[in-house]
């Protein structure tokens, strides 16, 4: 079971919620957001957990997070959640500066390479796309 912690409640959150809860092989396990009030609404009609992005970070049991953050916080995100070896997916774009993402993507890579850490991957609800790293 992909258990998920989602990064980011705004508009889009409600379709990702969806969509995570309603595939067999996942699980929404903890939504947080900078507006704590909107993780909590989230969290408590999907039946998640309402944390900090730290607590998700840190939770071993969550495999996989899917970023929907401002834009420019997922270089950030994405580093520290790769490092920590879980699957990674972004709403696009990874950045706004093409060096940047190169180098984010680079560190995912090689997080990868060494931790056996899942896929990158960027996207929206459907259909989603591999980045090649």
């Amino acid at each position: 079971m992909l258990k998920v912690g989602l990064l980011g409640v705004g508009r889009i959150a409600g379709v990702h919620a969806s969509a995570i809860t309603t595939n067999p092989g996942s699980a929404l396990a903890a939504v947080t957001d900078i507006n704590t009030a909107a993780a909590e609404r989230l969290a408590a009609h999907w039946e998640a957990e309402a944390g900090t992005t730290d607590a998700i970070l840190a939770d071993a049991s969550i495999n996989a997070v899917l970023i929907a953050t401002s834009t420019d916080t997922h270089p950030d995100l994405i580093e520290r959640e790769t490092a920590a070896g879980k699957a990674v997916l972004f709403e696009k774009p990874l950045d706004l500066s093409l060096a940047r993402a190169l180098a984010c993507a680079t560190l995912a890579a090689l997080s990868m390479a060494e931790a056996a850490a899942p896929l990158l991957k960027s996207g929206s609800p459907a259909p989603v796309q591999s980045v090649p790293v």
